[in-house]
This record gives structure tokens, sequence and C-alpha cells, in this order.
């Protein structure tokens, strides 16, 4: 296995409202901790992602943030697949819907995209006075084919 190295920023954290170029890099399927109100386990996947250039806000493009990770979760929970919904249109992945919710995708065509999203910033852990990213939603683009 090869091995990859990073020159991660250390403690940036990416102005709120910025949209940021991520590269998919790696997943995990994890096991939810908590159960929803129902009392049922949601399984969820883990994205691990890497900046590849971040817009500002007034629209200045940077490499301040490049190689540094982010993290997002999307749930199964059906009331939550929406956001990963969102990352499979914005990568322009396939994937189908059954009558009961699950979405079945390959991974495939989804590790090593590079999808556009917008961040915000959050407390974390609550209390800390500590900042980081989250992903507020993927962006779609429209692909070259489209623009003939």
């Amino acid at each position: 296995m090869a091995k990859i190295g990073f020159k991660a920023p250390k403690n940036k954290v990416i102005p709120a409202g910025s949209v940021v170029a991520l590269r998919l890099f790696e997943y995990e399927v994890k096991e939810s901790k908590t159960a929803d109100k129902e009392g049922k386990f949601w399984n969820y996947i883990n994205w691990t992602c890497i900046v590849e250039g971040v817009t500002l806000e007034d629209g200045t493009e940077t490499g301040d943030y490049n190689d540094m990770r982010l993290w997002h979760i999307t749930s199964f929970n059906p009331t939550a697949t929406f956001m990963l919904v969102n990352l499979l249109n914005a990568v322009g992945a396939e994937y189908t819907t059954s009558d009961d919710g699950e979405i079945e995708f390959d991974t495939d065509d989804v590790i090593s995209q590079i999808v556009m999203a917008e961040v915000k910033t959050e407390e974390f852990p609550k209390g800390s006075g500590k900042e980081k990213n989250a992903i507020t939603k993927f962006i779609i683009t429209e692909s070259d084919d489209d623009s003939e």
C-alpha cells in the first residue's frame, strides 16, 4: 500500500460561507451509538475530504487551506439521507432509491472525485470555545458536456 503524506494546516478554520473544492479521499461506514426517537440505530458514512482550494465569500481564491482535512457524516436514517443524495448528485454518481428509502450506489463512483461544498464554522466540542468547519451543502455544478 502506498503511503500518502499531507502537510495539513494545524488549527486553521476556513471562513464561514466559503466555497471549498474537496477531494473525497476515503470513507468508513460506522454504526450509530445513539438511537433515534423510535429507538432505531442507523449506520452512517464518515467521509474524509482533502481541501484542494477555497473561494472566500468575497470571491478571492486562496490555497492557504490546501491539504487540510474536513470530515463529513451522511446518515442512512431516512430523515437525513438528503445530504447523501446531495453529495451523490454533486459528483454525478449514479444511485437508486428503493420504495423503503434505501439508497444504493457504488463508492468507486465517489472516492477520489472533486466536489464543491459550502462550509460554516461551529463550536466543537460545544462549550470549548474552539471552532471547526462543517459542510452545509454540496454544490451541483454543470458538467463540461452541458456547455456545448
